[in-house]
């Protein structure tokens, strides 16, 4: 326990499937999520939101970068 008396925070799945409807809007059909952290649950939701919203299959449209910002630069 933190200590902490409130926690302000969001669905993870439904900020990504908002965003996912304004991309939609303006015309997005594709799309790349880079996960720094793919084995927490909430990025992974937050990247299905928006592919659901888009109405396409998450699939190779995430990867995982890692959380070290030089081997990021491998992807460019």
């Amino acid at each position: 326990m933190l200590g902490a008396l409130a926690h302000i925070g969001q669905p993870e799945y439904n900020a990504g499937f908002g965003t996912g409807k304004k991309a939609q809007v303006a015309g997005v059909t594709k799309f790349l999520c880079v996960n720094h952290y793919i084995t927490n649950h909430a990025s992974v939701e937050r990247c299905q939101g928006f592919a659901d919203a888009l109405g396409v299959n998450l699939g190779s449209q995430m990867i995982e970068s890692g959380q070290d910002p030089t081997e990021l630069k491998s992807y460019a």
